[in-house]
């Protein structure tokens, strides 16, 4: 399946925009599902976090039960369906430009899967988080930024967050459609501007006054 039809069928995008040049509102509703997959899914590892995680997880008593694997699998598919939505999403936004995160989603999934599958103790379930939880991409300034220093479920979820947030700001710049970016014309210096989506904005150049919203 071609993006233009991954965006028609998934998002309800017009048949007649470009995908070479997608407009702000079709970005804009991109970014906003990949936040929404991103959201589940860091939900769930702060989760994981606080019930198996530390020196002495929250819940150790009932780690030490005899459905602890089978609590973990179900745990674990929850966030797997995240992440992966999420770089489905992502690879629609930026046409396919990081494919690599399939196979190192794939690599860190399959790892995980494993420990699950022959661990049963609190030795393995760290072994399990290692691949879950550490954050290891950082500072997107940073030369090691990059797909293939993604060692971790939350390290892939960083990457997609701070690209797709790029995306984003890059497709407000080029304008893309929009009347605007228009600033917000106060006494305050808040430095506010404004994105005119529907056509509802009387912008007077660049500036706009409160009264013109």
């Amino acid at each position: 399946m071609t993006v233009k039809l991954l965006l028609r069928n998934i998002f309800g995008i017009s048949k007649t925009e470009s995908i070479n040049k997608p407009s702000f509102k079709t970005v804009l509703k991109l970014h906003k599902a990949i936040l929404e997959s991103n959201g589940r899914a860091a939900s769930i590892i702060s989760d994981i976090g606080k019930r198996l995680g530390g020196r002495q997880p929250a819940d150790i008593d009932f780690i030490k039960r005899a459905h602890r694997r089978i609590y973990i699998k179900r745990v674990y598919r929850e966030l797997s369906e995240a992440v992966f939505d999420s770089i489905k999403k992502f690879d629609v936004l930026t046409e396919n430009g990081y494919l690599q995160l399939h196979g190192i989603f794939n690599g860190i999934d399959g790892r995980i899967k494993r420990i699950i599958d022959s661990g049963d103790g609190l030795r393995d379930i760290k072994s399990l988080l290692d691949y879950i939880l550490p954050l290891n991409l950082v500072d997107p300034m940073m030369n090691d930024f990059t797909p293939e220093n993604c060692r971790t479920l939350h390290d892939i979820l960083r990457f997609i967050q701070e690209k797709s947030s790029a995306r984003l700001i890059g497709s407000l710049r080029n304008g893309n459609g929009l009347s605007g970016p228009a600033k917000l014309d106060i006494s305050v210096p808040a430095g506010i501007m404004l994105v005119d989506l529907e056509g509802g904005l009387k912008t007077n150049g660049n500036r706009l006054k409160p009264k013109h919203a």
